[in-house]
């Protein structure tokens, strides 16, 4: 399940600036599985840095995690189609990531839909070592 749907990333970025980033055929049968992709993709990357702290996948979605999963899943829609991406989205993917990393690190918290931080996992700052 994604953080985010398609309706949220319609929100973020107008369906005539998303659709030609997606329909590489021009029948725009393609058009929801590459915006779901990229949607996927973004969930995955909000995964893999919060594993451990958080349980996941998030459930309830936080509003905030559904925001970082729209901006890096726009990013990577840009990304499929141009080389050079727009300063502000390219900013908003690092700003995501950055905040990302801040939580994995205990700098800041991830915050449900409803305003209170949302729980760690019982296991958060253990680390598993194969010997």
């Amino acid at each position: 399940m994604a953080y985010a749907t398609i309706d949220d990333l319609y929100e973020a970025l107008p369906e005539a600036k998303i659709v030609p980033l997606v329909d590489d055929e021009g029948d725009g049968l393609q058009v929801g599985a590459r915006i779901d992709a990229a949607l996927d993709r973004a969930t995955d990357e909000i995964d893999a840095r919060l594993e451990g702290i958080y349980d996941l996948p998030l459930d309830p979605v936080p509003d905030r995690a559904r925001d970082l999963c729209v901006d890096m899943a726009i990013f990577h829609l840009f990304s499929r189609v141009q080389e050079e991406i727009s300063p502000t989205r390219k900013l908003k993917y690092e700003n995501a990531l950055a905040f990302l990393e801040d939580v994995r690190d205990g700098k800041t918290a991830l915050v449900k839909a409803d305003g209170q931080e949302a729980e760690p996992s019982p296991s958060a700052g253990l680390r598993l070592y194969a010997i």
